[in-house]
């Protein structure tokens, strides 16, 4: 370090940049190069780590391809192994017939009596297969239904096995009578050895064949695989079909489509599957009395197979009728002779579930439903005058929803979380270019029952989970720009429904930090936030100029604030929610005040906002009352945030809404005078003085007059009343003072602090002046 800097050395100080008393120090000179020693030692060093670097990755890549060969061997060993389990018996007799080939003396062998015995044992092993193989067919039958039955007669594995035992019983015959002159004795019984391992071979195959129709989950599989096999035979030749049309005019048309569909239609596809969903629904009702979660579940997976694949069928051809006995129902399609009947299977066996408490089924059979009312809103077709829409969407919610309703009756918490995860996926799937009708009805009215069951049992998940759903599918609408005022206002009039209920359970300490959604001010989709994303959608177009951008702001406002005035209605009985309702209007009022501030439309459309605002601003004093009986919590939060929402607007230059700020603490100030004490009066004729004082801060001294003539004291207050209320204010603004002349301190809790706020405010105009 000397060396580099020989000052150190001399004791002297070292200035490193100018200054006006001293001029830099001469340069220091360049330190001596390295010995060749040294550079060679660190070079060697470098080369050793990358090549310690190169050895971890070759060995890390070689122990990836290592256990990657021994997965491959493992699994082509187990396969080998497999198929030689499955021919052992004929392995064995070729062995056998070697050997004998190989030592046998041929001149004393009874071939012919060797061969009849053969086939008379694989005769009666033959017999004896299919005299008990009726036992078997027969306990399936029990187990599962008569249908089986059918599988047992067609199973290939059991034909090929008695094809097999026939063939090899027929050949030992001939073997037997010595058919063939050129074939001597030795050479005979090679092949007869030869035959026997097939025949045992064969009827190994035929025992596991049987055993494994006895397995709920292969008996499924057969069905569903038939039923697939059939739906694509019948696609392509409907596909022939309207290949054969194409054909023939000349050019595709829409009366391909019908051509398509009707191929479809009049096979026997339709009638197979709704017969493959009553077997799979009755597999599925002695599976439950057998308690047998597993195969009931593949039951109901099977269910869905059927149903999805019939609709990606009829994707392409999708036909539409008017159902006389519901003319107003609108279009319909044949596709739901189908599925509705699948949804039916399906709701039985949640029902049938539902009784056998098991909430397993239940759960996934609800899960089903769901991914199924997904995939109907998937399919879509075209009315007369051209708009899309899902006509399948409708049939599966209302399966869906009988479904939960039956899961609520029966009480079952897991399940209803698995409902309320469905329908918000339900809803925040929508399409805009897609109508979905009334499945946005229906849903919200499920997730609403969902909630209403929710306080009945005292589950605050499910409640709140619920809302959370509903209050999302509102913002999903907001950004898809469909969402219709009707909706808006009936899923805030639900939301004023279940407030009662809310409140009873704030008031027994069931909501401990819990808040309620719709004014949750963390959640994405509460109150302000919707207004938010309303206000976010508003855009000036200068070349509309005479369009107002904030009428459809206007109108979500309109019913936010008749919302609030429903609430400033209910008796909050001193909980908590008062606070976070009278929050969430303080952000909503804010919302509209940054929209006021930062916009570049004209003057009156932005007077649109402003007089949207004032009167929600107003609606803040309506929640704080005399007649409440209560006392008045959080009282002091509430008049803060009015303050400061006022000094806010005064700093956008909105005089009238800050005098709109000060008549509200007015009013609440005489709505509450004689039912709080004087120290608290007095807090709210001071948060009209902030008021006042960043009016005078601005040199606005109409305003300011007109805020401070708000601070008086009712009439019918006695001598000794007033002097009580004189003496508290006389300290609050004694303590103001200080509190202004302490302030900036703390700017983490600027936000929240009027004196803060104005102490900022007065600091910034006294910058601007």
């Amino acid at each position: 370090m000397h060396k580099v800097f020989p000052h150190l050395d001399q004791g002297k100080p070292v200035r490193f940049w100018p200054t006006p008393q001293a001029s830099l120090p001469e340069a220091a000179p360049c330190p001596p190069p390295l010995p060749f020693a040294a550079i060679v030692r660190g070079r060697w060093e470098y080369r050793v780590r990358q090549l310690r670097a190169l050895r971890r990755t070759g060995h890390a890549r070689l122990l990836v391809y290592a256990l990657g060969a021994q997965l491959t061997f493992i699994k082509l060993g187990t396969k080998v192994i497999a198929k030689l389990i499955g021919g052992s018996a004929t392995l064995i007799s070729v062995v056998a017939a070697i050997v004998f080939a190989s030592s046998a003396d041929g001149t004393d062998i009874k071939a012919s009596e060797t061969h009849l015995a053969a086939a008379q044992i694989i005769g009666a092993a033959l017999a004896l297969v299919l005299s008990l193989s009726i036992i078997p067919a027969q306990r399936a039958a029990e187990l599962f239904s008569i249908v089986v039955l059918k599988f047992f007669a067609r199973d290939r594995a059991l034909l090929s096995g008695f094809l097999v035992l026939v063939a090899t019983t027929i050949s030992s015959l001939l073997l037997g009578t010595r058919w063939s002159a050129s074939l001597d004795a030795k050479t005979s019984l090679c092949i007869q050895f030869v035959l026997l391992g097939l025949s045992f071979d064969a009827l190994r195959r035929f025992y596991v064949s049987t055993l494994d129709l006895l397995a709920p989950e292969s008996a499924i599989r057969r069905i569903v695989k038939e039923s697939l096999s059939l739906s694509r035979t019948i696609g392509t030749l409907a596909e022939k079909t309207v290949a054969v049309q194409v054909a023939a005019t000349g050019a595709p048309s829409e009366k391909d489509r019908l051509v398509y569909a009707q191929a479809i239609i009049q096979s026997r596809l339709p009638h197979h599957l709704l017969n493959a969903s009553s077997q799979l629904q009755e597999f599925a009702h002695r599976f439950i009395a057998r308690r047998d979660s597993n195969a009931t579940i593949e039951t109901i997976n099977a269910l869905e197979t059927l149903a999805a694949d019939y609709a990606d069928l009829r994707r392409n051809g999708l036909t539409l009728h008017l159902d006389p006995e519901f003319l107003l129902s609108g279009p319909q399609s044949d596709v739901s002779d189908v599925l509705g009947p699948t949804y039916e299977s399906i709701h039985h066996i949640i029902e049938d579930a539902i009784s056998a408490k098991n909430e397993r089924v239940v759960r996934h059979g609800v899960q089903t439903l769901g991914r199924l009312t997904l995939h109907a809103m998937s399919i879509s077709a075209r009315r007369e005058h051209g708009d899309t829409f899902a006509p399948l969407a409708f049939g599966a919610a209302f399966h869906f929803d009988r479904s939960v309703r039956a899961v609520l009756a029966a009480g079952m918490p897991d399940a209803t979380l698995d409902a309320i995860r469905s329908l918000d996926s339900i809803l925040q799937s929508r399409k805009a270019d897609i109508d979905t009708g009334s499945l946005t009805d229906r849903a919200i009215e499920t997730l609403f029952a969902i909630a209403v069951d929710g306080y009945i049992k005292s589950s605050g998940v499910n409640v709140f989970r619920a809302v959370e759903a509903i209050l999302r599918s509102l913002a999903s609408d907001i950004e898809l720009d469909v969402l219709e005022e009707r909706q808006l206002k009936s899923v805030l009039q639900r939301i004023l429904q279940l407030l009662p209920a809310e409140i009873a359970a704030d008031a027994t300490g069931s909501r401990s930090l819990q808040v309620f959604p719709a004014y949750d001010l963390g959640f994405e989709a509460c109150i302000p936030m919707l207004i938010q994303a309303v206000a976010r959608k508003a855009e000036f177009d200068p070349e509309r100029a005479w369009n107002d951008p904030y009428s459809d702001l206007s109108e979500f406002v309109d019913v936010v604030r008749d919302h609030y005035r429903r609430l400033s209605a209910l008796d909050f009985r001193g909980t908590l929610l008062k606070k976070w309702v009278v929050d969430s209007l303080d952000a909503v009022s804010r919302v509209l005040l940054h929209e006021i501030a930062n916009t570049s439309a004209p003057s009156e459309f932005i007077e649109t906002v402003a007089d949207d605002l004032k009167p929600m601003v107003t609606w803040v004093s309506g929640f704080f009352k005399a007649k409440d009986g209560h006392k008045q919590h959080h009282l002091s939060d509430a008049t803060s945030q009015l303050a400061i929402l006022g000094m806010h607007a005064l700093g956008v230059g909105r005089h009238d809404i800050a005098e709109k700020c000060g008549k509200t603490l007015q009013r609440i100030a005489g709505n509450l005078a004689g039912q709080i004490s004087p120290y608290e009066l007095a807090d709210l004729h001071m948060d009209i003085e902030t008021l006042a004082r960043a009016s005078d801060a601005l040199g606005s001294t109409v305003l300011s007059g007109k805020l401070r003539e708000m601070i008086t004291l009712p009439a019918q207050f006695s001598r000794e009343e007033q002097d009580r209320h004189l003496d508290a204010r006389k300290t609050r603004e004694r303590q103001l003072e200080e509190a202004l002349s302490q302030a900036g301190r703390r700017p983490y809790n600027a936000d929240k602090d009027p004196v803060e706020c104005l102490f900022a405010f007065q600091a910034e105009q006294k910058k601007k002046g």
